[in-house]
């Protein structure tokens, strides 16, 4: 105990309580950021504003860390404006390396999206759902064989275009219907978008699962697609920044 005592008097003695360093490292933010204001914000817009503010951080710190591929340690930052300036020209590189950058919904027929040749009642009714400028509940509800995942695609589909949504994520009861569904979605997906986009299997063995360690160890492509992938299946939870994400529930 009293050599932990020993060494934080001397870290204090070094560097301080660090108050000095905190009111410094403001001061510059807010001549580098001079239109950040809180004024006029009520606290119903400041718990909003938490809750994106709190995910964007999260996402922020997952990219801004990787230090090998696209943000290198400065061990001596001199020139705060420099370096903000070469931050914010990595950072549209970065983001995009990551697979942070949705793709655009493809213009295609609904009734094509899930290679559908012609369509059931529910995929029908799923063309015709009002879309709300609020967000909304969609529940499908019909037999085993009707359908349902594919009526759930137009209609996710339906919602990207009209951007109520990016991505989708479907959660499922067991690992193994997981799998399966991955499976299939990795053959529906790509249909939705122009590009092809980031579809990550997320649950606690999917490193036992053969597609997603193909996926996974693909080193010698050098598609944008792969590099997604590997980055975002690197960590469980960034999986769910992921377009088009599939997992248990």
């Amino acid at each position: 105990m009293g050599g932990n005592r020993t060494e934080k008097r001397r870290r204090y003695r070094n560097v301080g309580s660090g108050k000095a360093a905190a009111i410094d490292w403001v001061t510059r933010l807010l001549k580098l950021l001079p239109a950040a204001s809180l004024e006029d914000m009520t606290v119903e817009d400041a718990k909003a504003l938490s809750w994106a503010l709190s995910g964007l951080t999260v996402a922020a710190d997952w990219v801004g860390s990787n230090a090998d591929d696209w943000f290198r340690f400065e061990r001596d930052c001199r020139n705060i404006e420099v370096a903000l300036a070469e931050s914010r020209c990595r950072a549209g590189s970065a983001i995009e390396a990551a697979g942070l950058i949705p793709p655009c919904p493809a213009p295609v027929s609904v009734d094509t999206i899930a290679g559908l040749t012609k369509l059931r009642p529910m995929q029908e009714a799923v063309m015709t759902v009002s879309l709300h400028e609020d967000p909304q509940l969609v529940v499908l509800e019909d037999s085993t064989g009707t359908g349902k995942t594919e009526a759930a695609l137009i209609l996710a589909h339906r919602m990207i275009a009209a951007g109520k949504a990016r991505g989708l994520f479907f959660a499922l009861p067991t690992m193994a219907t997981s799998d399966a569904v991955f499976e299939r979605m990795q053959k529906a997906v790509p249909g939705l978008f122009e590009a092809l986009p980031s579809i990550v299997l997320t649950h606690g063995r999917v490193k036992l699962y053969e597609a997603m360690r193909g996926l996974r160890g693909a080193q010698t492509d050098e598609t944008p697609e792969v590099d997604h992938v590997s980055w975002l299946t690197d960590n469980r939870r960034r999986a769910l920044l992921a377009t088009v994400g599939v997992g248990d529930h």
